[in-house]
């Protein structure tokens, strides 16, 4: 009977194999994980016109999912709420409003603009009424007592409580002679 003696291995030739192993199930996880954890993952946010880096922010520490933002969109806002919706659901909620979207590059999500979203109008912004003509304490100065009174008491009926409108009218009243008078 013949024996025959292999070389022990060395330590290096094992501890390079182990790690070869190990990794191996690290990065094919990693390699189909991003679609897996859009669909597993679940998240929980409320954003109420929050700006998209920080939404963005709190979903990355509540999932590990590497997401991005295409430049450009750093200014847009977001809100909606998400209760336990899983991560691709949340993104599609709280982007759709946004008119944007988000794709799935590489190992990571890249959030861009919808080009099937329609144009979002820019708000119009409402000109604001204009001051009046002559301000009441240039009425009461000028001794326009009824103009003045007339604009008050308008002002009185949009705004029954406003103390500084009560004090004019006692003003305008006083200096015609009619406070106290019914």
């Amino acid at each position: 009977m013949r024996f025959m003696v292999h070389p022990r291995p060395s330590l290096s030739r094992v501890s390079v194999a182990i790690l070869c192993i190990l990794l191996l199930p690290a990065s094919t996880l990693h390699a189909q994980s991003v679609d897996d954890l859009l669909r597993e993952r679940r998240v929980n946010l409320r954003a109420d016109g929050t700006l998209i880096d920080e939404v963005i922010g709190l979903l990355i520490r509540e999932t590990g999912v590497d997401i991005e933002l295409e430049d450009g969109l750093e200014e847009f806002e977001l809100s909606g709420e998400v209760v336990n919706l899983p991560l691709g659901e949340a993104l599609d909620l709280l982007l759709a409003s946004a008119g944007l979207e988000y794709q799935v590059r590489e190992n990571r999500v890249v959030i861009r603009r919808d080009p099937d979203a329609p144009e979002r109008p820019v708000p119009e912004v409402e000109p604001e009424s204009p001051p009046p003509e002559v301000s009441l304490d240039v009425l009461i100065r000028g001794g326009e007592y009824a103009e003045a009174e007339r604009q008050i008491r308008a002002g009185l009926e949009e705004a029954p409580g406003d103390l500084s409108a009560i004090l004019l009218l006692v003003r305008v009243l006083n200096e015609t002679g009619r406070y106290g008078k019914a």
